[in-house]
């Protein structure tokens, strides 16, 4: 019992362990879905293609998410998904890239890497990946030295930077899609500064995160725009206060830290009460 894929060290079930499974292996049961409800339309290739980055991309922002989970939740056993969680969007990448060498055939997949940047960022972004893979185990940790583990692994950052900016890149009119989990990891990324201040459970600090977070989301896609087809920036982001048919991803990612923040306020008043 010990060796399988949802218990811990000592044999017992964890949880958290088989919830990262679930997550993980959620896209290919959806696309085995799709296929037998009703198919994957005129282009499948393309298809799968796509769903398998988004799926690379979404778990890499979950694998971040896991840490700040971890502090503002207070569940340390949260920490055993990270490594399962990171795995499977190595997979997803590696599935990702394999599916176009495949499409396109090997020699015109390599030429197209050195004729395209985003191809080309897509690919860092991998060797980055797989680098953190390979070493995502005990051994590779006792090897490295825990200072020397916890450098390499930051890398991660970079990665999951450089597939969001892929992401961006291949698309071509509305980047809605790509702006959430950009806007998800500037959250992330932020929330890492507060924390390094001691902040990172705070629940004023977090509803000031969002806001932050919120206009730096807001941000980023008015430079896209305003880059890509000379759009007035302050128009493009009046559109987020139009909320009558969706809310756009910077009043979400706005959003997110506010409900932490009720959770981090309750958990540390209940604290305050259990203290004698």
């Amino acid at each position: 019992m010990r060796f399988l894929p949802a218990t811990d060290r000592a044999g017992r079930f964890s949880f958290f362990k088989a919830l990262a499974w679930l997550i993980g292996l959620a896209p290919a049961a959806w696309l085995i879905w799709t296929a037998r409800a009703e198919g994957f339309g005129p282009k499948p290739v393309t298809f799968v293609l796509h769903t398998l980055g988004d799926a690379a991309v979404w778990l890499l922002i979950a694998t971040l998410a896991i840490t700040p989970l971890r502090t503002i939740l207070r569940v340390n056993a949260l920490i055993f998904a990270r490594r399962i969680v990171g795995n499977f969007a190595l997979a997803h990448a590696l599935a990702h890239v394999g599916l176009f060498a495949w499409s396109e055939g090997p020699a015109k997949a390599a030429s197209e890497v050195f004729l395209r940047v985003y191809l080309a960022i897509g690919l860092a972004a991998l060797a980055m990946l797989i680098a953190l893979g390979a070493t995502s185990n005990d051994l590779a940790k006792r090897r490295l030295g825990a200072e020397g583990w916890r450098r390499l692994h930051r890398l991660i950052h970079a990665a999951a930077a450089l597939a969001l900016l892929h992401y961006f890149l291949q698309t071509k009119n509305d980047v809605t899609a790509s702006l959430l989990p950009a806007g998800l990891f500037t959250l992330l990324m932020l929330w890492r500064g507060l924390d390094a201040m001691k902040l990172g459970a705070h629940p004023l600090a977090l509803l000031a995160l969002g806001l932050v977070a919120g206009v730096a989301t807001a941000g980023i896609e008015a430079a896209w725009y305003f880059w890509r087809s000379g759009l007035p920036p302050f128009d493009v982001m009046a559109q987020n206060l139009d909320i009558e048919d969706t809310l756009r991803p910077p009043l979400i990612v706005a959003g997110v830290p506010v409900d932490f923040a009720a959770i981090s306020f309750f958990l540390r008043r209940r604290g305050r009460a259990r203290r004698p």
